[in-house]
């Protein structure tokens, strides 16, 4: 089903962003510090990304679940919601950590 992936990474993010919310642990706490650190996070991720596929280590295959557009070749347009959601994933599972530790 094209755009199946799509639509499982946005509703990811909206779960985290429900248990964020539920939890007040990064947006819900401390809006500024988690958008620049997300705002941070995904542009590294991407740079790194295009790098491999630069080098040829990163490239698209089965194209059947995901939309089909790309923004680069190779870098289908899917890649920034996952690099989103694997940020995001990080930044509440450390913030957690963190505040179970203290």
């Amino acid at each position: 089903m094209p755009g199946a992936y799509l639509i499982a990474l946005s509703l990811s993010v909206l779960g985290l962003a429900g248990i964020d919310r539920r939890h007040k642990i990064a947006f819900f706490n401390q809006p500024k510090r988690a958008g620049l650190t997300l705002g941070a996070a995904v542009p590294f991720f991407l740079l790194w990304d295009l790098s491999g596929i630069w080098f040829g280590v990163f490239f698209e295959q089965n194209k059947s679940f995901s939309v089909g557009l790309d923004l680069l070749p190779n870098l289908p347009i899917e890649e920034p919601v996952f690099l989103l959601l694997l940020s995001y994933t990080l930044l509440i599972t450390y913030l957690l950590a963190e505040r179970r530790r203290k």
